[in-house]
This record gives structure tokens, C-alpha cells and sequence, in this order.
């Protein structure tokens, strides 16, 4: 994500959102949340089928860890982000 400056705010986005699901799945739920905020940040500048469709599942992985407050507040925000609240 580092490497991918303001001209490339889909890669940036893209790279965020896989980043995050990784991390969820190999089971550090707790990281995800600062990850998914600036991967939000860049999805919403994008608003691309294949950048919501990655929403989606990140979505669909956090489910089981939405006892974490910001895993919930993660999840809420993506719905939003993908729904174009």
C-alpha cells in the first residue's frame, strides 16, 4: 500500500481491502480495523464492481470477530461504502 501513491488510489484501495482480508483470516481481527478504515478511504474515491466485490468479502470474513468494536464499526462502514451511503 505504501508504494502506491495518490495516482493510484484503485491500487492503493485494492491492495488495502486484499491486505486486510489476509490479516483477518490468519487471525489478527484487531489489526484490520486501521488496515479497512484507509482501504475505505480510498474504495469510496473508486467505487469500482471488482473494489466492492472485495468489500463484500472483507465483510463476509469479519463476520465471526464482530465482537470487536472496531471489527463491528468496520463492518457497519463497508456496508455503507458499498451501498453509496
Amino acid at each position: 500500500m505504501a508504494g502506491h501513491g495518490d495516482t493510484y488510489v484503485r491500487s492503493r484501495a485494492f491492495s488495502g481491502i486484499k491486505l486486510a482480508s489476509l490479516t483477518m483470516v490468519t487471525g489478527a481481527p484487531e489489526e484490520v480495523a486501521a488496515i479497512g478504515v484507509r482501504a475505505l478511504r480510498d474504495a469510496v474515491a473508486v467505487r469500482s464492481r471488482r473494489t466492492a466485490g472485495e468489500l463484500r468479502e472483507l465483510h463476509r470474513l469479519a463476520a465471526p470477530h464482530e465482537r470487536l468494536t472496531e471489527v463491528a464499526e468496520l463492518r457497519h462502514r463497508i456496508v455503507e461504502v458499498v451501498s453509496g451511503a
